[in-house]
C-alpha cells in the first residue's frame, strides 16, 4: 500500500528518555529506537494528508529505515497470519506482512500488523511463493526482542509499516484485508486509556507508551487456553487437561466420569490438536518454540514419537479402518504409515481398484474439509480438498454463510436412510448473522451431482446450539449406538468439553466435574 503521509496530522514527538523508559519497562523497539524517535506519527492521516485521499486512510504508522534492517518482536506473542498481498501493490511477491498477537498485563489482546518484510527464502534461492507466505509460522511463539524479519524494498522510502487492531469486546476478531489503510469514512477519533484509536485501530506509538506486555508461560498455555478434545469410540473420549505449568492427556468414560490421566506432554511443547486413531489409539500434534511434532499414543500401551518438523503440517480426515494417515507436510499430501513408522508419497496406497491401502478407506480420492482464507473476498469459507494418487484441487463450497468464520467441520461417517449416497452430512462451527460461534448441522452436495469439476453445495442448514459462549465441534462419540457430537465451551474464562445429541438437545458438560486424584502420575514419552 502507498502510505506515505506528505503532511503530518497527528505527530507525537518524544526525546530518548521518555522512550527510554517505556521501552525500558515494557515493549523491546521493533527497531533501532532512532528510527522510532525520527520518525513522527502518520496514523489516521486521511485526504489531503494522504496520497490514496478521497478513498481510504492509514490504520499504522510508518517507520522510515534503511532496507534490510531487522525487525524485532516487542514482546511475547503469537503468529496468527502473514498476508502475502496485504498492501505492496508495486513488490508484488517480493514483501508481506506478518500479523502477532499479544498480551497486555491489563488484559488487552492486540494483534499487530508489521508490514512491508522481505519475503523468506528457499533453499534454491527463490522467494516464498503466496502459499508458504500464508502458512509461514503461523502458530509459532516469538519471544521479546527474537528477529522476526527485515525491512524488504519499497519504492525510495523504504519503512515497517505497524499496525495495531484491537477490539475490546471481541478479542479473538481480527480483520481478513485492510492491514494498512481502511477504506472511508475513517471512524471517529476515541480513546481508551488516554490512546487514540479510530474503531478498533490503535495509534502504535501511544499503545506502546501506556501498555505493559505481559509474559506467556508455557509456550502460550494461559494465553490461548487450549483444550482439544477427541473421540474415536464408544468408550472413551480424549482431552488436554493443562495448568500453569503443564498439559496432560486425560480419558474420560462418555459421561465424562472416571478421568484418568494417560500422558504428560512433553516440557517445552503445547498441544495444539488431538485426532481419533486406530483401535482406541489417538494422534496428538505439538509445538514448541521452533518444531512441530506428532505423536501416536496407545492408551495403557504405547506412546510413539512418529514425526518432527520444523515448520508446520496438517493430518487429513481419519476414518479408522487401516494403519495410514492422511499428512500435509512441504505443501503436499503424503501418508504415514504407521506400521513402518515412515512416510509414503500416497500414490504407493491410493492406487483405486487394485488393492492399495487405502483404496477400501477412501476409494479414487480422499475428500478433506475445513475452512480457509479466501483472499480474493477477505472472508473465511469453506473448503473441500480433493486428492487422488497423482492430482489435489481445492474447492470453494457454495453456502448461504457468505460473512461467516467457519471453524473445525466435522464429517459424519454414517449417511441418513434418505440422503442421496454421494451426499454427506457435515457439523460445522460458525457465526452467522453475529460474532458467537454455534454449531450447525448440513448435507454436502456435489453441484450438479459432479464434485470433481463443480464443487459442492451445503443444503438443508440448521442449527444445533444457541448460546454467548464459542462452541467449537471438534469430534464425534458414539453412545448407545447414537452419534453425539463432543464440543468445546468456554466457562468462566476455562475451556470444558460438552457434548450434545445431533438434533441439538440433551447438552450436557463432561469435564471440570471431577478431578483426577493427586497420585495419578501420567506415563512419560518411550520413543520407538
Amino acid at each position: 500500500m502507498r502510505c506515505m503521509a506528505r503532511n503530518v496530522v497527528f505527530v507525537f514527538i518524544l526525546g530518548a528518555a521518555s522512550f527510554e523508559v517505556a521501552f525500558g519497562d515494557g515493549y523491546i523497539p521493533p527497531l533501532d529506537l532512532h528510527y522510532l524517535e525520527e520518525t513522527t506519527s502518520n496514523f489516521g492521516a486521511q485526504g489531503d494528508d494522504y496520497q490514496e485521499g478521497g478513498k481510504v486512510w492509514h490504520c499504522g504508522w510508518d517507520i522510515f529505515c534503511p532496507e534490510g534492517e531487522l525487525v524485532k518482536s516487542p514482546a511475547d506473542g503469537i503468529v496468527v497470519r502473514c498476508s502475502p498481498s496485504s498492501w505492496d501493490l508495486d513488490t508484488a511477491g517480493q514483501n508481506y506482512a506478518m500479523c502477532i498477537r499479544y498480551l497486555t498485563t491489563t488484559s488487552e489482546r492486540s494483534t499487530w500488523i508489521f508490514g512491508h518484510l522481505e519475503r523468506p527464502t528457499n533453499p534454491d534461492g527463490t522467494k516464498y511463493t503466496d502459499e508458504q507466505v500464508r502458512k509461514y509460522r503461523i502458530g509459532d511463539v516469538v519471544r521479546a526482542g527474537e528477529v522476526i524479519g527485515k525491512i524488504g524494498h519499497y519504492r525510495k522510502s523504504p519503512h515497517l509499516h505497524l499496525g495495531i487492531y484491537c477490539n475490546l469486546q471481541y478479542p479473538q476478531e481480527f480483520p481478513s484485508g485492510g492491514y494498512g489503510r481502511q477504506p472511508l469514512p475513517r471512524p471517529d477519533a476515541d480513546g481508551y486509556r488516554g490512546v487514540l484509536r479510530y474503531g478498533n485501530w490503535f495509534d502504535p506509538r501511544g499503545w506502546l507508551e501506556t501498555f505493559a506486555p505481559a509474559k506467556i508461560s508455557g509456550f502460550g498455555v494461559d494465553y490461548e487456553c487450549l483444550l482439544p478434545a477427541a473421540a474415536n469410540d464408544s468408550k472413551h473420549f480424549f482431552y488436554v487437561r493443562q495448568n500453569q505449568t503443564e498439559q496432560i492427556l486425560m480419558m474420560a468414560e462418555p459421561d465424562g466420569k472416571d478421568s484418568v490421566s494417560i500422558w504428560q506432554i512433553p516440557a517445552g511443547h503445547q498441544a495444539v490438536d488431538i485426532f481419533a486413531g486406530p483401535a482406541g489409539s489417538l494422534f496428538v500434534k505439538t509445538r514448541s518454540a521452533e518444531e512441530r511434532s506428532l505423536f501416536w499414543i496407545k492408551p495403557g500401551k504405547e506412546q510413539r514419537l512418529l514425526l518432527i518438523n520444523n515448520g508446520d503440517f496438517g493430518i487429513g480426515h481419519w476414518r479408522a479402518d487401516a494403519n495410514y494417515l492422511p499428512i500435509h507436510r512441504q505443501m503436499k499430501w503424503e501418508v504415514f504409515d504407521l506400521v513402518k513408522n515412515t512416510i509414503r508419497p500416497r500414490a504407493e496406497v491410493m492406487v483405486p481398484g487394485t488393492g492399495g491401502a487405502l483404496d477400501k478407506m477412501f476409494g479414487q480420492v480422499w475428500r478433506l474439509l475445513g475452512s480457509d482464507i479466501d483472499f480474493v473476498s477477505g472472508k473465511s469459507r469453506l473448503v473441500c480438498r480433493i486428492i487422488s494418487a497423482t492430482e489435489q484441487h481445492k474447492y470453494w463450497i457454495e453456502t448461504t454463510f457468505s460473512a461467516s468464520n467457519f471453524t473445525d467441520l466435522i464429517v459424519l461417517e454414517s449417511h441418513s436412510p434418505v440422503d442421496p449416497k454421494e451426499t454427506e452430512q457435515v457439523v460445522f462451527s460458525a457465526s452467522r448473522g453475529g460474532l458467537n460461534h454455534n454449531l450447525f448441522l448440513g448435507l454436502l452436495v456435489p453441484i450438479n451431482a459432479d464434485a470433481t469439476h463443480n464443487g459442492y453445495r451445503l443444503e438443508n442448514v440448521r442449527q444445533l446450539t444457541t448460546g454467548p459462549d464459542d462452541k467449537i465441534g471438534k469430534s464425534l462419540l458414539r453412545v448407545g449406538g447414537k452419534m453425539v457430537i463432543l464440543a468445546q465451551v468456554q466457562v468462566g474464562g476455562k475451556w470444558q468439553v460438552f457434548r450434545l445429541d445431533i438434533d441439538g438437545k440433551n447438552f450436557q458438560q463432561l469435564t471440570g466435574l471431577s478431578s483426577p486424584a493427586a497420585s495419578d502420575t501420567p506415563p512419560k514419552l518411550r520413543e520407538r
